[in-house]
């Protein structure tokens, strides 16, 4: 949602005077209803089963998915139509390709298409909306997309971290940094931290009431990258991280497993040792199955080496 909000200050200027939303957990947080008070944004929670009451939403998704979504290889459409379907699009570099695609075709869909496609009345949008903005002048709340509201919508730290002038911010293993940060830490500790709801390889810090940015090292990396290949990363990351840790879990059991095994089997050729044969030597005779004095050998060898 955060990200969302920032969409459409970035692009309209204003935040909307009313959200209608659905009961899904993205818009139940505490978060959401905080910033909607502070702005003063109608919060409107639509009925269970009711998308009658979000109709106008709920057709442009349709919309979407019609005309864009399942047009595509690989979604619902085809599928249906019998179209089989490659292991390719089950790769992580295919889903990439196809999630990047997929948001260039529904933002040209959304901003160049629907404003002119006619509404049952006659009337396209851009026309209402024009019509609106000449009546009142302006429309929803006027919003600077500055480094307050960029703080405002991005996710609190809640865990612990360090801040020195030297290292400016640690989070856990991660290090954020900039001039501004490191300058205002000689003076003062941050107040509040917030990790970017779009990139979090930037850090919103609030020291002496400035809201200012730290940088993690890979924001280079990232500052290179279109939008929509930042939320791909946003997305997936997690994800990504679960998986590296389930295999990293994976390898260590195998790892313990064979480690266990490996000690069964010294056990178990304990009485080959070389210690185990010395003390066999001194302590008594051996003797094989055909009846040969094994101590018979060791005297002679002890002898040999006397001489």
């Amino acid at each position: 949602m955060a990200i969302l909000i920032r969409e459409v200050v970035h692009r309209q200027g204003v935040l909307p005077r009313v959200i209608l939303e659905d009961r899904g957990p993205e818009n139940q947080s505490h978060w959401l209803q905080d910033f909607c008070l502070h702005h003063g944004i109608t919060l409107i929670d639509t009925p269970t089963s009711g998308s009658r009451f979000n109709g106008q939403a709920e057709n442009l998704i349709k919309q979407v998915n019609a005309r864009v979504s399942q047009r595509l290889p690989g979604s619902t459409l085809p599928d249906k139509a019998g179209r089989s379907v490659d292991s390719k699009f089950k790769s992580l570099a295919t889903a990439k390709l196809e999630f990047l695609q997929l948001c260039e075709l529904i933002e040209a869909f959304l901003y160049e298409d629907v404003p002119h496609i006619p509404l049952p009345e006659g009337e396209t949008p851009q026309q209402l909306r024009d019509a609106a903005l000449d009546a009142l002048g302006m429309l929803g709340i006027s919003t600077q997309f500055d480094n307050a509201f960029l703080f405002e919508t991005s996710a609190r730290w809640t865990g612990g971290f360090t801040a020195t002038e030297q290292r400016g911010v640690r989070l856990g293993n991660h290090d954020f940094t900039s001039k501004e940060v490191r300058n205002a830490l000689r003076i003062g500790a941050p107040q509040e931290v917030r990790l970017d709801a779009a990139d979090p390889s930037v850090l919103h810090v609030v020291i002496g009431g400035r809201h200012l940015e730290a940088y993690h090292g890979a924001v280079q990396q990232r500052a290179a990258l279109k939008a929509s290949e930042r939320l791909w990363l946003r997305m997936v990351e997690p994800v990504i991280q679960a998986a590296n840790r389930a295999q990293k879990t994976q390898v260590e059991s195998q790892l313990a497993l064979r480690m266990e095994r490996a000690r069964n089997a010294g056990e178990v050729n304990d009485h080959l040792s070389p210690d185990a044969l010395e003390g066999s030597h001194g302590s008594a005779d051996v003797v094989d199955q055909a009846g040969f004095h094994w101590s018979e050998l060791w005297d002679d060898a002890e002898a040999h080496e006397a001489l």
